[in-house]
This record gives structure tokens, C-alpha cells and sequence, in this order.
């Protein structure tokens, strides 16, 4: 579909916060809501040829813990339309108070360990390829990432970097 000189578009997205619980401010369900914006994403990523979509974190709420096998399995279902996987970096709601050692079990590492929906995550000192694109990730607090790109100049010379944070 792309012509060997253009580059596959890659979707960008942040913050979608995939919950199951309920929000006072809403009279709609919310997660039916998500799931149907994240089926539009996913078809999206297809009609436009995508080469794929990266989170810029907080995939996941951490105020809504995914305890029971049905309330994770209806947060996978939300990324099950995804090929390929969704790339993420670890936002302060995937993980709360930023203890990567309890990853495995919050919401983000039950979604990125499964079968049904697939969530990969971006490394955070170093890059990953997706088709075209040079992906950087950087996790926010760890890394203290607002004094790494502080004062940064863009180089908008160059194309297919992305760095997420």
C-alpha cells in the first residue's frame, strides 16, 4: 500500500486509563465507552495500514485493581482488536508509587502477560524499531525524565523518532 519511499504511519495515544470501575461523573459505562474507542483505534491502525500504536503510559488505572478473571478478561478484550500489540511505557497509574517490582501484578502486567489482548512494553534505556519509527521510552519518575528533556532541542530534521515518556 506505501510506496517504498513514505514511511508507514504510526498512531499515537495517551492516557486512556482502561478501568472497570465506575465514574460519579458519568451516567454512560464507561469501559463500553473505551472499549468502543479502542475498537476504532484498532480499526483504524488497519485501514490506514498503521505499522502500529505506542501509549505514552497509563494504560491502565491504578485506582481499580483487575482482581477477578472477568473484570481482566473484559480489559483484554479492549485490546484484542490489535495487531500488532499496542507498545507502552509504564505511566505512574500502570504501576503505582512507581515500584516496578510489583509490576507483575497490577493492571499493566496482567494485560501485558496474557493471550486474549497483547500489550508490549517499551524499554526504558533504549529503543525499539516498529517498521520505520526509532521508539524511545522513558519512564517518568525513575528516570527523572523532565530533567533529561528539559532545555532539549527537537531536531526536526529527523524523521521516525519518537520518544514517549
Amino acid at each position: 500500500m506505501w510506496p517504498r519511499n513514505q514511511m508507514r504511519p504510526l498512531i499515537a495515544i495517551a492516557d486512556p486509563h482502561i478501568t472497570v470501575k465506575r465514574i460519579r461523573a458519568r451516567t454512560d459505562d464507561p469501559l463500553a465507552a473505551l472499549i468502543t474507542k479502542l475498537q476504532w483505534i484498532a480499526s483504524r491502525t488497519k485501514e490506514i495500514d498503521a505499522v502500529g500504536v505506542v501509549c505514552s503510559g497509563d494504560l491502565t488505572d491504578k485506582s481499580d485493581g483487575f482482581t477477578s478473571l472477568d473484570k481482566r478478561k473484559i480489559c483484554q478484550e479492549a485490546l484484542f482488536a490489535f495487531s500488532p500489540p499496542i507498545e507502552t511505557v509504564i505511566g505512574n497509574h500502570d504501576v503505582p508509587a512507581g515500584n516496578l517490582a510489583e509490576f507483575p501484578w497490577t493492571n499493566l502486567g496482567s494485560l501485558s502477560s496474557n493471550t486474549i489482548g497483547a500489550v508490549n512494553i517499551l524499554p526504558f534505556d533504549g529503543f525499539k524499531v516498529i517498521g520505520d519509527f526509532l521508539v524511545e521510552g522513558f519512564h517518568w519518575g525513575q528516570d527523572k525524565t523532565s530533567e533529561l528533556l528539559e532545555g532539549k532541542a527537537i531536531d526536526r530534521t529527523k524523521e521516525g523518532l519518537l520518544s514517549v515518556a
